[in-house]
């Protein structure tokens, strides 16, 4: 979380609200980060002199990063990279679109497939078993991607 808040503020100061919003909007709605995650990061972040904040009009909090900010993200781009990747790959991007009829109707389906792919694993020391497991579901997911891609046009 520090990271990725730092990473948001790279691009200019934002309120607490403004940072759970984008939060929420990378994870496509699947992560709403609330305010007893955001505000403790937040003060961590300053009290390590990572993000500095100041009181605006109305009592609003805005929180920047300070130089020291500046070079702790430099020195772990390569994780802020990770996390966002993380995000556009399979672990978060897309859930959005579950609460949609058409496609929550495949979760069921899914599950099935995920549940016989955990079984045949479960019941079987053998490694080749697993990675051929795993190359279906890889398989599966990229047909996948690609009928949408197709769709997209």
């Amino acid at each position: 979380m520090p990271l990725a808040l730092l990473s948001l503020l790279e691009d200019g100061p934002k309120h607490g609200y403004e940072l759970m919003t984008l939060l929420e909007e990378r994870t496509d709605g699947c992560y709403q980060p609330s305010a007893g995650t955001i505000y403790p990061t937040l003060q961590q972040l300053q009290d390590q002199g990572l993000a500095g904040s100041r009181e605006e009009e109305g009592g609003r909090r805005t929180y920047e990063l300070t130089d020291a900010g500046h070079a702790h993200l430099e020195a772990k781009a390569e994780q802020v990279e990770q996390i966002w990747a993380r995000l556009e790959e399979d672990d978060w991007g897309g859930w959005g679109h579950a609460h949609d009829p058409d496609a929550a109707e495949l979760i069921r389906p899914s599950f099935r497939l995920m549940q016989e792919a955990v079984r045949t694993v479960g019941a079987s020391d053998d490694p080749e078993l697993r990675e051929q497991v795993r190359t279906v579901l890889r398989n599966a997911r990229d047909e996948i991607r690609e009928l949408r891609r197709s769709a997209r046009g």
